[in-house]
């Protein structure tokens, strides 16, 4: 299998990544309104005073907040877990790749 990362997580990124979309009129407040209605079944999202802070998928400022600062990849602790993935996938090229059967199957 493909190895699967999920933004900056190959180098210890601790910002949220929040759920954003790019709908608009109708379907942009269903999938607003549907995303916080999904929230409403944890305890801590009881209110819907409180569920009215989950950011809205729809905003810019959503999807801005979810840009992983790269900036941080140089701090020393970002950096060692960008090479602890850089080593797998090299062990991965050397030992696994060479063991695949051809694509397609």
């Amino acid at each position: 299998m493909v190895p699967l990362l999920f933004m900056g997580e190959e180098w210890g990124c601790e910002q949220p990544f929040q759920f954003f979309t790019d709908y608009h009129d109708k379907l942009g407040q269903a999938v607003r309104e549907g995303r916080r209605n999904e929230f409403s079944e944890f305890s801590a999202f009881a209110d819907p005073a409180v569920r009215a802070h989950i950011p809205d998928p729809n905003a810019a400022a959503t999807f801005n907040a979810s840009i992983p600062d790269l900036q941080a990849l140089n701090e020393p602790p970002h950096q060692a877990w960008a090479d602890y993935y850089g080593q797998l996938l090299q062990l991965r090229h050397q030992w696994i790749i060479p063991r695949l059967q051809a694509p397609g199957r």
